[in-house]
């Protein structure tokens, strides 16, 4: 009879904690309703709130704001699993398993800037994992740059929020994600940024992006009227880029880039050196390691290895005719990407040994060195080619030029450059055949006299070899490229046509 009563009392008990928590949670979905409808801009079209399950599932989810500035968000559903109620009514704080957003838009602007008054309800957080899924996102900052994701899959684990909710409280011990396409436009700027997908293994410490693209905002016309001071531009495309050992918890947190190595797989760069249409003597465009040396976030990339990419120098030529030349199929390694002063102490300089085809043809071996810890940011480079048909180097001779070549092989051509930030000096020697020289008119027809004179008096004719200096002072105003542009063809017109 004892044991009787006693699984009767613990029946009628279990049924009351039953009705109770059934009573309690219809409660709370009431509350909840409530509060929706006196906040207003909350709609959802079911809501599910079970004590004893410590669950909570909001169907078809809308927030919204009639004022612009103000987030919108919209999700399938919403969830949270093993959630806490006593911390959470207690303690406020948020303690649960997980917190799944499914199928969602999230749309955000911060222009016009808006001051809030923001009040933490909640001050602490502990959540085995936030789950994002197939989730859309468009956020405007109060700078007026614009940042589009498209189906974000994500997931943090073991976050842990104390005090107050910000960036230097929160804590996480592993995050991945994956993405269909990133966009990111800066307001008033030059260039945009955008990939196809994105995707970090938090295991494996990987990060992949595809068809990264980083180009011109303007159309040419719109970037002569926009930049007149500064008309060259860039526009680089990579298939593939793979950064290997990066934390991207410890980035976010510290504001730096530290990755172990980099991959740029099929990258293609085409460089515009075009001439501007105003003169600034005193405008200043830094070459690229200054740049790396001022950016605002701490870099360290040990290891960069190219595969496959080209470089298109897109070039005002004779008589100001557009002239393209190509380094194809350049792969080979960098060396010690940073910028950080005590890792510059240690290795001071960037080097790189590359390959690459000349115009797609002709093989060529270059090697870089760049002064990370020098204010004159001084770089070295040799590089050695062999077999080019000599008549290309007619196209990037100045037009006062009145020598051209007609035939010639090149058969070896080796350079040694030495420059900074005031001038670059160096030495060219080659070896080539069947060279032959011709003086033009100004209709660009041959001067058979002077011709014959030339070739009398030149030994540069035939077969031979010559050598030659190159120099050339610094233009504030361009860039590196611009600046080894330059300096070669000083070293041709001194080796060929002096």
């Amino acid at each position: 009879m004892k044991h009787k009563k006693l699984i009767y009392i613990s029946a009628i008990i279990f049924a009351a904690i039953f009705i109770l928590c059934t009573i309690g949670s219809f409660i709370l979905e009431y509350k909840v309703d409530q509060l929706a409808k006196d906040k207003g801009g909350i709609y959802y079209t079911d809501i599910d709130i079970s004590i004893l399950g410590r669950s909570v599932d909001l169907e078809n989810f809308n927030l919204w704001s009639p004022a612009s500035t103000d987030t919108i968000i919209k999700a399938e559903s919403i969830s949270m699993s093993d959630l806490s109620w006593w911390n959470l009514v207690i303690n406020k704080k948020l303690k649960c398993n997980t917190i799944t957003l499914n199928s969602a838009l999230i749309d955000h602007s911060s222009y016009p800037v808006k001051k809030k008054k923001v009040i933490n309800t909640i001050k602490a957080m502990s959540i085995d994992a936030i789950v994002i899924q197939n989730t859309n996102i468009n956020y405007v900052d109060k700078n007026r740059n614009s940042l589009q994701v498209d189906n974000l899959n994500l997931k943090i684990e073991d976050i842990e929020i104390t005090d107050s909710i910000t960036l230097n409280t929160c804590h996480a011990n592993e995050i991945s994600f994956s993405v269909d396409a990133f966009n990111y436009i800066p307001y008033n700027k030059n260039y945009f940024y955008k990939t196809g997908s994105v995707d970090y293994n938090g295991d494996k410490s990987t990060l992949i992006i595809d068809d990264l693209n980083i180009a011109p905002q303007y159309t040419d016309v719109e970037w002569k009227t926009i930049n007149p001071y500064k008309p060259s531009s860039l526009d680089w495309k990579v298939k593939k880029l793979n950064l290997d050992d990066i934390d991207i918890i410890k980035s976010i947190k510290n504001k730096s880039l530290d990755i172990e190595s980099l991959t740029i797989d099929q990258g293609k760069l085409i460089v515009n050196i075009m001439k501007p249409s105003i003169s600034c003597t005193d405008c200043y465009k830094p070459f690229i390691h200054q740049q790396l040396r001022e950016l605002d976030i701490p870099v360290s990339v040990p290891a960069v290895s190219i595969k496959n990419c080209k470089v298109t120098l897109d070039i005002d030529g004779k008589n100001s005719q557009p002239l393209t030349v190509t380094f194809d199929e350049i792969s080979g390694n960098m060396y010690n990407i940073s910028n950080i002063p005590e890792k510059l102490q240690i290795a001071p300089k960037a080097t790189a040994n590359l390959n690459a085809l000349f115009m797609n043809e002709t093989p060529m071996d270059v090697d870089f060195s760049f002064d990370l810890d020098s204010d004159l940011y001084g770089y070295s480079y040799d590089a050695s080619i062999k077999g080019m048909n000599m008549t290309y180097l007619n196209n990037i001779f100045d037009q006062s030029q009145p020598v051209a070549i007609e035939n010639g092989k090149l058969q070896t051509l080796n350079f040694s450059v030495n420059g900074d930030n005031s001038k670059a000096t160096g030495t060219m020697d080659l070896d080539y055949t069947g060279l032959k020289l011709v003086v033009l008119k100004n209709n660009g027809n041959k001067k058979k006299l002077a011709t014959m004179i030339l070739r009398l008096i030149t030994k540069k004719d035939s077969d031979g070899h010559v050598t030659g200096n190159m120099e050339s002072e610094r233009i504030n105003s361009k860039g590196i490229f611009h600046q080894w542009w330059i300096t070669i063809i000083d070293g041709f017109k001194s080796t060929i046509l002096e």
